[in-house]
């Protein structure tokens, strides 16, 4: 279903994928041509939402991992385990940042936190190499 939801939006928003990825709850289509990504999340069982990023105005991309505190933050050494992996897109015109979570540990198993980490750093990649020398990488911004 979500294949098909995401053929669906490209058709709408005439894109043409040159890369995609479609991960449990997530899908990306990327065009090269026009240098946009779609990035489209299932929110439930029927319904999704999409979201175009214009490449071009972008500025900063980086796989950026997210910890909580252990136990409903009253563990007493300062425990914390990972909570999600996102790409963090920021914008040029500073109006914020998205992410695109490819982890979360409320969704996902932990032995799928390195495959689904090696492809949002495939992404992060793909990504940097299509800007060109446009964006810097940018750990942690």
């Amino acid at each position: 279903m979500l294949r098909l939801q995401l053929s669906k939006s490209a058709a709408e928003n005439n894109l043409s994928f040159s890369s995609q990825e479609l991960l449990q709850e997530l899908a990306l289509g990327l065009d090269t041509a026009k240098l946009k990504l779609l990035v489209l999340e299932k929110i439930d069982k029927c319904a999704y939402e999409w979201d175009i990023i214009d490449l071009k105005m972008v500025k900063n991309c980086a796989v950026k991992k997210i910890y909580q505190p252990l136990y409903g933050g009253k563990s007493k050494n300062n425990e914390n385990h990972l909570d999600k992996i996102v790409l963090q897109i920021e914008f040029a015109d500073n109006s914020g940042k998205s992410e695109v979570t490819f982890y979360s540990y409320t969704a996902d198993g932990i032995y799928e936190m390195k495959v689904l980490e090696d492809k949002a750093r495939r992404w992060e990649s793909m990504l940097l190499q299509m800007t060109g020398n446009k964006l810097q990488y940018s750990p942690g911004f």
